[in-house]
């Protein structure tokens, strides 16, 4: 070894490193490391001792370390943490004569550039940082609190990156970054056990559910776009077939993401309703979608819904069907009713001509052929006036005082009360 060459290179290499003090400008600062680095990097060339090589690699890791927060541009500050964990990592790899304690604080200083380089890096898009902290994971095998954190970050990164690219549609990429942050999250786990960092821990189950339900969610919403298509195609061809196909699709999605996402559950019971109700004609069956799209929609409660296409067509397609319920029931109770109306004609005919006459004698004739169901023994009190006797007969005849299943019944109470108020008018007065 050139002990000259090797002691005059490291020395001024750390008159350098240690020249970088409080209040030195960071152009001055940063120009000063540099040197550093040089001399040190030459100092490298006239040794062969891996105890002597094992120090200056500890110090190219130091200044590289140092220059970190006093440089501006993204791409040193890339180059300089990876330089500082390389030479961490070698001098390590050399430290054979090295005491335990000098180890320790060599991996505590590794453990403080990669935190310090995390932060630097925060305005790094995710993706790049994703790629880095993968090729920084080279250098940190001997450093498990390194390992560790960088793992983290990883899978902490690739599940947030998933998340955003979902929400693009970017499902396929999205489940590529779910698995990369699966694969570096089962690593990060194992390495918190180990060094039992127990509220790290609690952040990786975390992570570990979340990840889990957005994994649920972006199967989910790659189902619901195949169900969307093969629908589109079914309606577009007219094949009933495809309908049915594109069904079961959206009922796959709901078991998916049931208990996971409960809009995309309404979604997809929306969309099966709406294939009932407009391409299948099965509106009785859309009808049973339509209304959990609805009781899901009261579980989101205090979410902010109204504005959604899929509430929205749900609440609606729900008016329609039930204004036709409406429509059918009474055309169906006029069409009855028509039917009573043609099997008592003779008895209205028969009413008719009896209300032509004095209004007490109608009630008599009321009480004697069609008595009252709830009093058939009613008789008119004659020593009340005229009004109440009318009243009277009203309160028995009455619709509401006649609830029966006798369809025929209700028809005619129905026009007795109405022949029976039209008398009543002329006494009111």
């Amino acid at each position: 070894m050139n002990t000259r060459g090797f002691e005059y290179n490291k020395s001024e290499g750390n008159k350098l490193y240690l020249g970088c003090i409080e209040g030195v400008p960071d152009i001055l600062w940063a120009s000063r490391l540099k040197r550093a680095i040089s001399f040190y990097h030459e100092a490298m060339k006239f040794v062969n001792d891996r105890d002597q090589k094992s120090s200056l690699s500890k110090n190219l890791a130091m200044a590289h370390q140092k220059i970190l927060a006093k440089i501006k541009e993204m791409d040193e500050k890339i180059y300089y943490l990876t330089e500082a964990l390389k030479f961490f990592r070698q001098s390590v790899l050399l430290a054979e004569k090295k005491s335990l304690d000098w180890v320790e604080h060599l991996a505590s200083n590794a453990f403080q550039s990669l935190t310090e380089g995390i932060t630097l890096l925060e305005n790094l898009c995710r993706e790049k940082r994703i790629m880095l902290f993968h090729k920084l994971r080279q250098y940190t095998a001997q450093f498990p609190e390194c390992e560790l954190t960088l793992c983290y970050k990883i899978s902490e990164l690739s599940f947030l990156h998933a998340v955003e690219l979902t929400e693009s549609n970017s499902y396929l990429k999205a489940l590529s970054f779910l698995e990369d942050s699966n694969q570096s999250l089962v690593i990060a786990k194992s390495l918190a056990t180990k060094l039992k960092k127990g509220e790290l821990i609690d952040d990786i189950i975390d992570l570990e559910e979340r990840k889990y339900i957005h994994l649920c969610r972006v199967e989910a919403f790659k189902e619901l776009q195949i169900a969307r298509r093969v629908l589109d195609i079914g309606i577009k061809e007219k094949e009933t077939e495809l309908l049915w196909d594109a069904i079961d699709r959206f009922r796959h999605t709901i078991r998916l993401t049931k208990g996971v996402d409960i809009e995309i559950e309404a979604i997809c019971f929306s969309e099966i309703g709406e294939v009932f109700y407009t391409h299948l004609g099965l509106e009785k069956q859309s009808t049973r979608y339509f209304e959990q799209v609805l009781q899901l929609a009261n579980s989101m409660v205090p979410r902010k819904l109204a504005t959604t296409s899929w509430l929205a067509l749900a609440t609606q397609r729900l008016q329609d069907l039930q204004e036709k319920a409406a429509q059918k029931a009474d055309q169906e109770e006029e069409d009855l009713n028509s039917k009573y109306y043609e099997e008592l004609s003779a008895d209205f005919e028969l009413i008719n001509q009896a209300n032509q006459g004095k209004v007490e004698d109608f009630i008599d004739f009321l009480y004697q052929n069609y008595p009252p169901k709830n009093q058939k023994d009613a008789k008119r009190d004659t020593t009340k006036e005229v009004k109440k006797q009318i009243m009277a007969a009203i309160a028995l005849y009455h619709p509401d005082k006649n609830v029966t299943e006798d369809g025929k019944w209700s028809v005619l109470v129905n026009e007795i009360t109405k022949m029976l108020n039209g008398r009543y008018e002329v006494y009111k007065v």
